[in-house]
C-alpha cells in the first residue's frame, strides 16, 4: 500500500508542479481592409441618340455609370477620348464618315464611397450639336467606344 501511496503522491506532485510551470502565449489576429471600388455590373453602358436628322437640334442623351467603393475610400471616375478621336475631339464614325460629339461626367465623378450597400450613380451626358448634323453626314449607323476608369 505504501507503494501505491507513493505513486499517487508522485503523480499528484507531478501534476501540481507542471501546472505551476505552464507557459502562456498570446495570439494576435490582424486584418487589413483594402479600399476598393467596383462597377455594379459587367454590362456596357449604352447611350443611344436613336434617329437623327439634319436641320434638327438633337437633345442630349444620358447613361448612368453605377458603382460602389469601400466605406471612406476616395474615388475618381474618368473617361478616355474614345476609339475615334482627333486631339481631344470625340467622333461617332461610320466607315470614313464622322459626327463630332462630347461626353461629360457629372460632379459625382469624384468623391468618397460609403460601402457596397450605397451605390454611386454618375450621369454621363453625350451631346451632338445641330451644326454637326448640318454638315450632312452620310445616312448610316455611327458609333464610338469610350472606356471608363474607376480608381480608388
Amino acid at each position: 500500500m505504501n507503494k501505491k501511496l507513493t505513486q499517487s503522491l508522485a503523480i499528484a506532485l507531478a501534476l501540481l508542479s507542471s501546472a505551476s510551470f505552464a507557459e502562456k502565449k498570446n495570439v494576435i489576429i490582424n486584418a487589413n481592409v483594402v479600399g476598393t471600388c467596383a462597377f455594379a455590373d459587367a454590362n456596357p453602358i449604352t447611350i443611344d441618340f436613336d434617329s437623327l436628322q439634319a436641320g434638327t437640334a438633337p437633345t442630349d442623351k444620358t447613361g448612368i455609370a453605377k458603382f460602389w467603393c469601400s466605406n471612406g475610400t476616395s474615388y475618381t471616375l474618368t473617361a478616355n477620348n474614345g476609339s475615334n478621336t482627333t486631339d481631344t475631339q470625340k467622333y461617332l464614325i461610320s466607315g470614313v464618315n464622322k459626327i463630332p460629339y462630347s461626353l461629360v461626367l457629372d460632379n459625382k465623378a469624384t468623391g468618397t464611397g460609403a460601402g457596397v450597400g450605397t451605390p454611386i450613380n454618375v450621369v454621363l451626358t453625350a451631346s451632338i450639336t445641330e451644326a454637326a448634323l448640318d454638315d450632312a453626314p452620310v445616312a448610316n449607323n455611327y458609333t464610338d467606344t469610350v472606356t471608363l476608369t474607376l480608381n480608388p
